[in-house]
C-alpha cells in the first residue's frame, strides 16, 4: 500500500484540491468561477507559481499559494518522525517574492502531510500529527521574515488507515492569517489574461 508521503509536493497539493478543494475555497472566501493552474512558469522569469487562481471575470485579482510540503511518518512505536522543516525558510523567500511581484493576494502555505496508519487512537480521525509534533511547525522563527501582507495557511492531509488515501483521508484546514489584498500591476494582470486564453 502507496504512502501519501510518496507523493511530491505538486501531486499533494492537487490532492488537496480535488478531495477537499470545495471545502477549502469556501474556507478562503473563494468564489465560482475559477480556473486553477499548477506549477505556473508561463508568467515568471525564474522559478514557478505552485498554485495560481483566477476568477476569469476579475484577473486582476489572482490568488497565489505558495507551498512546501512537511512529511510526517508515524512509526509503530509512535515516535513522530518529521523532516523538511527547514525547507520553510525557502517558502518565506519565495512568499514575499510572489508579494513584491504584485499578484492580488498571496497565501504563504504549509503542507503537512500525515502517514498515520500506525497511530493508535481512539478515533481515526485523530490519526494525525500530535500538538507537540505541529506546535514547532506553526510557531516556526522562519516565519519572523514573513511579509506582513501575506496570508498563512496551514493544510494537514492525513492518511488515516490501511485504505488507498485516495478513498480514506483527513485534511484540516487552518486559515491563521488573512492575506492583505493589493492593487495588482496592469501589466501582471496582461500575462494573466494571456494565460487563461492559452488554456
Amino acid at each position: 500500500m502507496n504512502s501519501i508521503l510518496t507523493l511530491n509536493e505538486a501531486a499533494v497539493t492537487k490532492f488537496i484540491v480535488k478531495q477537499f478543494g470545495t471545502y477549502l475555497f469556501e474556507k478562503l472566501g473563494i468564489n465560482e468561477p475559477i480556473q486553477i493552474f499548477y506549477d505556473v512558469k508561463e508568467i515568471m522569469d525564474s522559478g514557478d507559481l505552485d498554485v495560481l487562481i483566477i476568477d476569469p471575470l476579475k484577473p486582476q485579482e489572482a490568488i497565489v499559494l505558495e507551498c512546501k510540503r512537511i512529511k510526517v511518518k508515524i512509526e509503530e512505536s509512535q515516535f513522530e518522525k518529521v523532516n523538511k522543516q527547514k525547507d520553510l525558510k525557502k517558502l518565506v523567500h519565495q512568499t514575499n517574492d510572489r508579494i513584491k511581484r504584485g499578484f492580488h493576494k498571496v497565501y504563504l502555505t504549509v503542507l503537512i502531510v500525515c502517514d498515520g496508519r500506525n497511530k493508535i487512537a481512539n478515533n481515526i480521525l485523530f490519526n494525525n500529527p500530535s500538538s507537540e509534533t505541529r506546535e514547532p511547525i506553526y510557531t516556526s522563527h522562519y516565519f519572523d521574515d514573513l511579509d506582513e501582507r501575506a496570508g498563512m495557511l496551514f493544510l494537514e492531509p492525513s492518511q488515516l488507515t490501511s485504505k488507498n488515501y485516495n478513498l480514506q483521508a483527513g485534511c484540516a484546514i487552518y486559515e491563521m492569517r488573512k492575506p492583505t489584498p493589493q492593487q495588482q500591476p496592469e501589466e501582471l494582470t496582461e500575462k494573466l489574461k494571456e494565460l487563461l486564453i492559452v488554456k
